[in-house]
């Protein structure tokens, strides 16, 4: 038995039984390198090499003893129809040339021309390189067909500027679902991929069968270039997503069923703790910094005054959140002395602040009643600033551009306070919600979150624990008024004040993780005069890249609630990569199971919002030395 030929050599048969012209033919093909070449002399081995050796290309004189004319070609073409066949020879005259090529000879080459034979095989070779390339990208075409046409997914294939050219089983019978015939489905598709400006995209589509059912599908549009063909294509998948979103409505209408309607109320009042800590923790924390930054005696007891009105505010928030005390009328009310004037100031100062920062071109004006600066009225002052901020934080969201103004005056036996707008106008939901006329579930469009709505209702119940009314004037597109009146009461004031001491931290480097720029700007002045070198990351991934390119940070400040990941992944990834370094949460929520759950995380400690200096310097302190 003859040895196996190297897959990547061409296989050549030579029949001839002249031993010289065998010899003169096989000198010729010395040269080819890439090729394997046998020879046959009889009519028997010819045939067992044919059957045996399966050659590509058969090299065959024309007469020959014991075969007829043409019977050689003929041996091989009835054997392997692709068999390039060559004939060398003599005596073949130009008939018989012309005939061998009709029964499928690829050439006829005389003996005394030999010098033929060479670049005749090679182009064969070339020849067959090239079936052979088609018949591998046949039957891979042959097997993609048959994943596409057995695929679960709806898929359907374009030609850019011809329509259709493929759709399988499954987008036959998603549009026999629809009620649609595939022409008109393969029309209609082609239509809007006609318009698409862009080659790569996925979205959710609802439909209608045929019944009336929905169908929801998902569906991805790309497009590739066929570097052969020089042709363009859109290729659509839809997927059937229906029964996901039949199970994701049942466990959202179950989920609806299962709670009840003041657990809903509850909870969805406990949620706004954020909402209402960030702008809480600007007016704290800017205190703060005022007051180290000034050594005038005037200015330190105004700073002080503020930060005391800010942990007041923090009180607020604690009683709010707690579960459905608002609607349950178990408030308490504090007795405390205001100074009015002072509180006057403070919410000026806050507000034309970030007025100036977002929108300068709304003026903020304060107006103070006839009361002395030194004259001092007993209530709850956290309460009081607490329905100012979102009185005016309502007017100055729904204004675009003109005059807020706030302040007070004395009537009788009771203040009325007031926050007007000009150049704003009241959403319907805000007018009946200050009206009083319904509650907030009532008022809030769809029963979703309204931050300003919610805030309103609070300031309305407040007010009337308080012992007064709330009411709104509108003159829609010109201004629109809010007062509310409260009992006068006289008192006097206490002062007190407390001192923060300035750690050193020159080589230490803490990372803060928060999204929120005033929040940033806060904590980096509170911890400038300590020395510390501060970096900030906007998200979580971002505060990830931060920890492995600067291993020398000694300290996390991690916000909860940041975009792309939250600060609780982020606080895994880092445990999982084994990065030591104590991680202390930030958060607006101050529930004990909150704090508890944090802790229990692996956290190093909780802060909560809004952030005051004191109370984040000490919590730092107990891992920088």
């Amino acid at each position: 038995m003859e040895s196996a030929v190297p897959a990547n050599r061409t296989k050549i048969l030579v029949i001839e039984n002249n031993p010289a012209a065998r010899e003169e033919i096989l000198h010729e093909l010395y040269g080819l390198s890439s090729c394997e070449v046998r020879t046959a002399g009889t009519r028997e081995e010819t045939l067992q090499l044919l059957l045996l050796y399966e050659p590509a290309i058969v090299i065959s004189a024309f007469a020959m003893p014991g075969f007829n004319e043409f019977e050689t070609l003929d041996m091989v073409k009835t054997h392997d129809r692709n068999i390039a066949f060559i004939y060398v020879s003599g005596s073949m005259g130009e008939e018989k040339a012309i005939e061998a090529m009709v029964r499928g000879a690829r050439d006829c080459i005389n003996k005394k021309n030999l010098k033929r034979l060479v670049p005749a095989i090679e182009r064969e070779i070339e020849q067959l390189k090239k079936q052979e390339e088609y018949r591998r990208e046949h039957e891979e075409l042959k097997l993609f067909r048959r994943i596409l046409t057995y695929s679960h997914d709806a898929i359907a294939i374009f030609h850019k500027q011809e329509g259709c050219v493929f759709v399988n089983n499954a987008f036959t019978s998603l549009y026999q679902r629809l009620g649609m015939s595939v022409s008109e489905a393969e029309e209609k598709l082609f239509s809007q991929l006609s318009s698409l400006h862009e080659n790569l995209f996925t979205e959710e589509i609802e439909v209608t069968d045929s019944n009336g059912e929905r169908i929801f599908l998902e569906q991805q549009v790309f497009s590739y270039f066929e570097e052969r063909r020089k042709s363009s294509y859109y290729v659509v998948v839809q997927r059937d997503i229906t029964s996901r979103k039949k199970y994701e409505e049942i466990l959202v209408n179950a989920r609806e069923k299962a709670e009840k309607s003041d657990q809903l109320k509850s909870g969805f009042i406990a949620n706004i703790g954020n909402e209402l800590r960030n702008p809480l923790n600007a007016i704290m924390g800017f205190s703060g910094l005022l007051a180290s930054q000034t050594d005038k005696v005037k200015q330190q007891e105004y700073i002080h005054v503020i930060q005391n009105a800010g942990e007041q505010l923090l009180k607020l928030i604690e009683d709010i959140v707690e579960l459905s005390r608002i609607e349950s009328h178990q408030i308490t009310i504090r007795e405390e002395n205001i100074q009015l004037n002072e509180l006057m100031n403070e919410l000026y100062d806050y507000y034309a602040f970030y007025m100036g920062q977002q929108k300068p071109q709304i003026r903020l004006i304060c107006s103070k009643g006839e009361t002395s600066p030194n004259d001092v009225i007993t209530g709850d002052a956290g309460r009081l600033k607490q329905i100012f901020t979102k009185l005016i934080a309502t007017a100055y969201h729904y204004t675009v551009k003109g005059e807020i103004t706030f302040g007070y005056r004395k009537t009788g036996e009771k203040i009325l306070f007031y926050v007007t707008a000009t150049g704003g106008v009241f959403p319907a939901e805000i007018l009946s919600c200050l009206s009083g006329t319904s509650s907030y579930y009532e008022s809030s469009p769809g029963n979703k979150y309204n931050a300003h709505l919610i805030g309103l209702v609070i300031s309305r119940h407040l007010v009337n624990l308080m012992q007064g009314q709330l009411w709104l004037k509108s003159n829609a597109g010109e201004r629109e008024e809010i007062y509310f009146s409260l009992p006068l009461v006289t008192g006097k004031a206490n002062q007190t004040k407390e001192t923060v001491s300035i750690p050193d931290w020159k080589n230490k480097k803490i990372l803060v993780a928060e999204d929120d720029e005033t929040n940033y700007l806060l904590i980096s002045e509170y911890l400038k005069e300590t020395g510390c070198t501060l970096l900030h990351a906007r998200d979580g991934k971002e505060a990830l890249l931060m920890l492995s390119q600067h291993p020398d940070i000694c300290l996390v400040l991690m916000d909860l609630r940041m975009p792309v990941m939250n600060g609780i992944e982020t606080f895994e990834k880092i445990k999982e990569r084994r990065i030591s370094v104590p991680v202390i949460a930030q958060t607006a929520f101050v529930f004990n199971e909150e704090r508890e759950k944090t802790l229990s995380m692996g956290f190093a400690d909780y802060l909560s919002k809004p952030i005051q200096k004191k109370i984040l310097l000490d919590k730092i302190r107990k891992f920088l030395p």
